[in-house]
């Protein structure tokens, strides 16, 4: 069985972080801060604001992405965030029962994993998310 973690908490209070961009699913919200943070907050029955699926997030929480990579947007869906990050990859997390997480399989994701592309070579430019896709 797999060890959790705790989610590490901002280091600063949220009213001083600085928010280049913001996106509104449909129960949950996400930013990324300045220093290339993403921030999630909200309704997180699938865990689309990251780690144990709960019922709400009340106030912004950090969300880990993988060692050396920051978030330059994202994007929320019905149940599921997607990040891009300075490496050209796309990163979600959340509900994938449609396969909105293109992993392959319905398998939904507590922290943000990879989403593959046809042409490995390729960098994501933009993310944007549906209701379910």
């Amino acid at each position: 069985m797999a060890q959790r973690l705790p989610l590490p908490s901002l280091d600063v209070p949220v009213s001083l972080i600085t928010v280049h961009q913001v996106a509104c699913g449909a129960r949950h919200s996400a930013a990324v801060a300045a220093g290339g943070q993403l921030l999630c907050w909200g309704w997180n029955l699938h865990s689309q604001c990251g780690g144990d699926p709960c019922s709400s997030v009340m106030q912004p929480r950090l969300v880990p992405l993988p060692p050396h990579l920051h978030c330059k947007q994202v994007a929320a869906g019905l149940g599921h965030t997607v990040a891009l990050c300075t490496d050209g990859g796309a990163y979600g997390l959340g509900l994938n029962a449609d396969g909105q997480l293109g992993s392959g399989d319905s398998h939904s994701r507590s922290a943000p994993a990879l989403i593959e592309v046809p042409d490995e070579d390729a960098d994501v430019i933009q993310v944007a998310c549906g209701a379910r896709h």
